[in-house]
């Protein structure tokens, strides 16, 4: 086994993030610049689409950004604490358990939707023995959008 070089140790939490986000069947891609080329991995359909791009245009985009990177320019395009951000990007593709709407949304009145959504946050509150405190995080339900 070759001893990984520094560049390559940036890129094994990379490629292990995808293969994770992979297992967790959500489809993710992920390019970075090694050893001169664009290198690609992801979803198969994610990962074909990413093979049809221009390969100029993408090796001009790392160029850049390697460039703006030695000049000292932000790194990141999200926060800092990389694992904060992988658990929002992982809890925004969670499975809810919400059961199915007895009929689409467009046929549905407000009244019904809100009932709806009403009686889904009191159900989870009342199996998890929670007091509903109008606005507290910790009554929040599991099914609501992350931030």
């Amino acid at each position: 086994m070759v001893a990984p070089s520094k560049q390559n140790k940036g890129v094994v939490p990379l490629i292990k993030a995808v293969l994770k986000l992979l297992k967790k069947n959500v489809p993710v891609a992920a390019v970075w610049y090694q050893g001169g080329h664009v290198r690609k991995l992801g979803s198969q359909n994610l990962a074909k689409w990413l093979e049809s791009l221009d390969e100029s245009v993408l090796l001009h985009a790392m160029n850049s950004d390697e460039e703006s990177l030695q000049n000292g320019d932000e790194p990141l395009v999200c926060n800092d604490d990389e694992d904060e951000t992988c658990e929002k990007i992982l809890a925004s593709h969670k499975q809810t358990g919400l059961k199915r709407l007895p009929c689409p949304l467009s046929l549905m009145s407000k009244r019904e939707k809100m009932k709806y959504i009403s009686d889904e946050i009191w159900k989870e509150r009342r199996d998890k023995h929670v007091r509903m405190i109008y606005g507290h995080p910790a009554c929040k339900p599991s099914f609501w959008p992350q931030d």
